[in-house]
């Protein structure tokens, strides 16, 4: 019988009979992402982009945040956002370092026109 049980101390174990494996979970901090639009599009959608932004932030760590295999720390920040633009890659590394993380998730969510490769 396979099971795979999380531990108190954030360490998860498959045991396949007697025999067993375990691991410690892995710390992850997760930066909020950046948006680029270079769509070239006349309207301003600055606030549909950012709504869009924040339910993908949330939708992400919702998703990690059910994995057993990971265990996620907050970024001490003091801005609203905490981005790879601002406070910056080495701040959000000292950062992350400070909170314990082993590994740092960054990104950025890029728009571009439809336009692009078209004859």
């Amino acid at each position: 019988m396979r099971t795979i049980s999380p531990d108190l101390d954030r360490r998860w174990c498959i045991c396949v009979g007697r025999l067993c494996r375990c691991r410690q979970a892995k710390t992850l901090a997760i930066a909020d992402f950046e948006f680029r639009d270079t769509s070239g599009e006349v309207r301003d959608q600055t606030a549909e982009h950012e709504a869009r932004l924040k339910a993908f932030d949330v939708a992400l760590q919702g998703g990690l945040s059910g994995n057993q295999k990971i265990d996620l720390v907050a970024l001490p920040c003091q801005a609203e956002r905490c981005t790879i633009k601002d406070p910056g890659f080495v701040d959000l590394t000292k950062r992350a370092r400070t909170a314990s993380a082993k590994y740092l998730l960054i990104g950025q969510v890029h728009k571009m026109s439809t336009l692009v490769g078209r004859p």
